[in-house]
């Protein structure tokens, strides 16, 4: 079996692609288990596309803020905006059945349409792929909201069992299209 060399870029998905360049970031050699807060590249020759998929990605990715008041509870917002007709929302939750064996939800590109999927509560370990193969790691937390374009491979394992997490769908259910297969995702 062939040794893929797999490199790191430390990140902490608070900055942007000027503070990666600004803050010469880090590569080195890394075992395949890494932190929470790196993404992990497998193809070393495609460096440029990395950080130019990460700056794509990471674009859009929104925090929600937190405000307390004199009122009970916090106030949690954002400001966005997209080009974005919700057609339908679902959410996923109750993942008391949560082993290591199965603990992974997506393994598939949605052809048709676009989400935002927002997690509510607990941790999921995000991962994109590219058409050109280029794998993209990250963790989306509590008031992490992420824009996830049609036409990239979409799997993510889940952390926490309380979990929770909303999606909101630019294609109601009836027309939506998802392909499991990664091999004709990397053919279309």
């Amino acid at each position: 079996m062939e040794k893929i060399n797999e490199f790191k870029i430390k990140t902490n998905l608070d900055f942007n692609l000027n503070n990666l360049i600004d803050n010469k970031i880090e590569i080195e050699n890394i075992d395949i288990e890494t932190d929470k807060r790196y993404l992990i590249l497998k193809n070393t020759e495609k460096l440029d596309e990395l950080i130019e998929n990460y700056n794509f990605f990471y674009c859009n990715l929104k925090k929600f803020k937190t405000i307390k008041s004199s009122k009970p509870g916090y106030l949690n917002y954002t400001n966005i905006s997209l080009n974005f007709q919700i057609e339908r929302i679902f959410t996923l939750d109750n993942f008391n059945d949560l082993n290591n064996q199965n603990n992974k939800r997506g393994d598939h590109f949605n052809k048709n349409f676009d989400e935002l999927i927002i997690i509510n509560q607990g941790e999921i370990e995000f991962k994109v792929i590219t058409k050109t193969n280029i794998h993209l790691y990250f963790n989306l937390n509590k008031n992490d909201i992420f824009y996830f374009p049609r036409n990239f491979w979409l799997s993510f394992k889940i952390i926490n069992p309380e979990t929770i997490i909303t999606v909101l769908c630019n294609k109601n259910f009836e027309n939506s299209i998802s392909c499991y297969n990664f091999q004709e995702f990397l053919n279309s």
